[in-house]
């Protein structure tokens, strides 16, 4: 019985998938019911019945209020769907579940499904991944791993390819799916890594259906029958045309498909008009009309993959091929595109329909189960025995690109007249009858580019079976691992920023780093905490870029710490420690540790469901509009012209954003809402970018000059982790220096501002600063003046007397006594809790 997990599982936006890793190699199941591999991510409630898959997708004309598919783009939302027939809310993640539920009557590996490995998009953050994960527990799937959906590609690819020295150098996975885009770079040599990504969540055949709808058929019917607002009728729940929006979304898809091979294709269906008169309309669709409408949507791509070539320095040259995947990129306009745009070869030899399904068993079939599955009932006796002699352990490479392989087996006990055998399940290899010692050693021939499943039997002398390994011993021969998935954002902490009245981001995990990760970070408290007080400390975590303003990112929760938590008071300057850690399945843990009263507080991370507000998200259309307006201002009066014109297209952009959001509305069944909110979040990086960029050259100068400061009292005061800590951070000045962002060398500076803090603590003139700062403040700045003057008298008699151990004691207990809104103007208190 295998202890491997050996399901992969595609969870398309349009179609979904189940492969399975056995000792034949990698399958796709499919359905008992109709034969197909594919299974539509299409759910249906009807007269009390669940209905899942294509005979769901048949009921979206008739009944489309009971009908919902492309929920993926919707998971880690807040968003739910209305069920007209039993008046009830169904969430993306249960729709979800439930096509996994149908998924797994696919299987007939005779194995249970208890453990699975589920792709996503590159791209999702981590509120999508979770949710995703949700969905498979819900489904009865008691293990869920994840897989980047590239990584599954990769692998499907890779592994198909019998020549390694073909596969070695960098590639290009250009998955283009039913309603997600992700391109990655991948790197093949012994192992295969993703170096780096690019994506975008809202772009997607889906999206072509859509255009389809406005600019064709759309424009046609406004015109023959004089009606204005089509669009707007049809995509509000409440509009007169809602019905018709879902009959032509399902009718487009299939014209789609037909223009994929065809250079015209026909468009049949009813339209009610606004007199209730029933009419049949045909129309003739080119392929050229077709490709024109959709060529800004598949050219955004091509600007991804150029943008992920600058970013790595890479040129055309530097990548061998551009490996397709996903459903959209059958559309030959995709391919011609991507072959005459970037310049490099166009491979197409994997399906890139099943490519993802099948990487994620090749995957799934390279990773052990957390828990023993079931042994199968054969009837046979033969089991290992509760109370057997002996007891094996065994050494060997679960993968390998040799022609065989070294078994080495440790036999513990009395091991005299025994015999052992191994075998290969297909039978084309035996050692025959073996005497046992208690180190043994096979050379195991193996099956080229499969799974070989090899058994394991112990005999007495009379040939009896004593012993029968029960889990069989696997070895892939040939196929590619994965050298870890790379986390595809930087997850980051909402912290004050310095000599400013706003806030910033501080990287906990770096993009491009290998899940899974741990860190701990020591924050301070800038606000006293009572115990059993209804107060709190919280602080937001994002997921982004590091060098963005929080605003740019998408909110993942926030860390709390609750008075009513507490076993004693913690005070404002103590201490906390943070331990974040984040699984290969993009899961958060954080640990805090108040190191002043040794209290410790687990799962303080409250993740929170993602969801868009019109209204705001105007606000802050309208708000970044201001801001590139005036960059743009700035830039022409001081003749910068380049830097004006790409403010200038920004302003455009935003402004075209702001006309399709008057025109949204919260009945809006379309996507529009997330994909504007995508688009903002967009522009707003490009406009955090050069904003930073133009104000870093200051930073620099300062940097060097706090450096060789700070470099000084460190290797005279400071000891062995003191200056370990520093080269830390001057060891990466380089690469700092060169993003040109402001937020990042302020990051940098407050590193090493901690480290001074550190060494100065004890310092006495530093002690006496602090206490003559303390003086500066007014009786009404303190909660008890009265107790704050006490301390101040002690604190001058210290002082008279040169104790400094003491003023240090004395200077913590006055600052408890100031109000919270008075803080000491220190850089500490811009990197605290609050």
């Amino acid at each position: 019985m295998s202890d491997r997990i050996s399901f992969g599982i595609d969870l398309g936006t349009t179609n979904s998938l189940l492969g399975f890793s056995g000792s034949n190699g990698v399958e796709i199941f499919k359905n008992p019911v109709g034969h197909k591999e594919t299974l539509p991510s299409c759910v249906a409630f009807r007269n009390g019945r669940t209905i899942i898959g294509e005979k769901a997708r048949e009921l979206i004309g008739k009944d489309p209020g009971n009908v919902f598919h492309s929920f993926k783009r919707k998971m880690g939302t807040g968003q739910t769907y209305f069920v007209e027939s039993n008046t009830s809310f169904v969430s993306p993640i249960e729709l979800s579940a439930l096509v996994l539920k149908e998924l797994k009557n696919f299987n007939f590996s005779g194995l249970p499904l208890t453990a699975a490995v589920i792709t996503i998009p590159s791209s999702f953050d981590t509120l999508q991944s979770n949710a995703t994960k949700e969905a498979g527990y819900q489904a009865g799937i008691e293990e869920v791993l994840l897989l980047q959906e590239p990584i599954a590609a990769s692998l499907a690819f890779a592994n198909k390819i019998a020549d390694r020295e073909k596969l070695e150098g960098k590639w290009l996975v250009y998955d283009l799916g039913g309603g997600t885009f992700d391109v990655a770079l991948v790197e093949i040599g012994d192992e295969m890594r993703v170096l780096d990504h690019k994506g975008d969540n809202y772009l997607g055949g889906l999206d072509f259906d859509n255009l389809i709808i406005e600019k064709l058929i759309v424009p046609y019917l406004e015109l023959k029958y004089s009606i204005d607002g089509l669009f707007d009728k049809m995509r509000n729940t409440g509009g007169a045309y809602n019905k018709l929006y879902y009959i032509l979304q399902h009718k487009a898809e299939e014209l789609k498909k037909e223009l994929s091979v065809a250079e015209t294709a026909e468009l049949e269906f009813d339209f009610t008009d606004e007199s209730g008169q029933l009419n049949d309309e045909y129309l003739n669709i080119r392929r050229a009309d077709f490709e024109e409408i959709v060529r800004p949507k598949i050219q955004g791509t091509i600007d991804l993959v150029d943008a992920l070539l600058k970013t790595n320095n890479l040129t055309a040259a530097d990548i061998r091929q551009i490996v397709l995947v996903g459903g959209s990129t059958y559309i030959p306009l995709v391919r011609s595109l991507l072959a005459e745009s970037i310049g490099v070869e166009v491979n197409n030899t994997i399906d890139p329909t099943t490519a993802i399904a099948i990487g994620a068993a090749y995957f799934a079939s390279s990773k052990l189960r957390s828990t023993q599955v079931p042994a199968a009932n054969t009837g046979t006796g033969e089991e290992k025995k509760k109370d057997s002699q002996f007891r094996i352990r065994y050494s060997y490479n679960k993968q390998t690109s040799d022609t065989d392989e070294v078994l080495v087996m440790l036999a513990e006990g009395d091991t005299a007249g025994y015999f052992y055998r191994v075998t290969r399940k297909d039978g084309g290899f035996d050692t025959g009858l073996i005497p046992l010692k208690n180190k043994n050693t096979v050379i195991l021939s193996l099956l080229l580019k499969a799974r070989n499943d090899f058994a394991f039997e112990i005999f007495d002398a009379a040939n009896n079976s004593v012993y029968k390994e029960p889990q069989t011993i696997e070895v892939e021969q040939g196929t590619y691992s994965v050298y870890g998935q790379t986390l595809p954002n930087d997850i980051c902490l909402e912290v004050d920023n310095v000599n400013s009245q706003n806030t910033r981001l501080e990287a906990v995990f770096a993009k491009n780093n290998l899940l899974p990760l741990k860190r701990t970070l020591t924050k301070t408290f800038s606000k006293t905490l009572l115990k059993g007080s209804s107060d709190s400390v919280l602080i937001n975590m994002y997921e982004g870029d590091k060098f963005s303003r929080p605003a740019s990112c998408i909110p993942l929760g926030h860390l709390q710490i609750k008075g009513t938590d507490l076993t004693g008071d913690i005070y404002r300057g103590s201490d906390v420690e943070l331990i974040f850690e984040i699984s290969e399945s993009r899961d958060i843990k954080v640990l805090a540790y108040c190191i002043s009263s040794g209290q410790e507080f687990s799962d303080i991370f409250k993740p929170m469901a993602r969801s868009i507000d019109i209204e705001r998200l105007k606000h802050e259309v309208a708000e970044l509009k201001d801001d590139c307006e005036g960059t743009l201002n700035w830039a022409l009066a001081s003749q910068d012209y380049e830097k004006a014109a790409q403010h200038k297209a920004y302003q455009e952009e935003l402004i075209h954003l702001e006309i399709e959001l008057g025109r949204i509305t919260q009945n809006d069944v379309t996507d529009s809402l997330y994909q504007i909110e995508e688009r903002k979040r967009y522009y707003s990086q490009l406009f955090d970018a050069q904003h930073t960029q133009s104000t870093s050259s200051g930073f620099k100068e300062y940097y060097l000059s706090y450096k060789n400061d700070c470099r000084d009292l460190i290797y005279t005061r400071g000891d062995a982790k003191h200056k370990q800590q520093f080269e830390k951070i001057v060891a990466e000045e380089e690469k700092i220096l060169a993003a040109a962002s402001s937020y990042a060398i302020q990051a940098v500076i407050n590193d090493m501002g901690r480290i001074v803090r550190e060494i100065r603590k004890n310092d006495p003139d530093f002690i006496v600063q602090t206490f003559e700062s303390l003086r500066s403040f007014r009786e009404e700045c303190f909660k008890d003046w009265s107790l704050a003057h006490k301390y101040f008298q002690m604190g001058e008699r210290a002082f008279e007397e040169r104790n400094y151990i003491e003023l240090k004691t004395i200077n913590n207990s006055i600052t408890v006594q100031l109000k919270d809104e008075y803080l000491i103007n220190d850089n500490y208190t811009n990197t605290g809790l609050k």
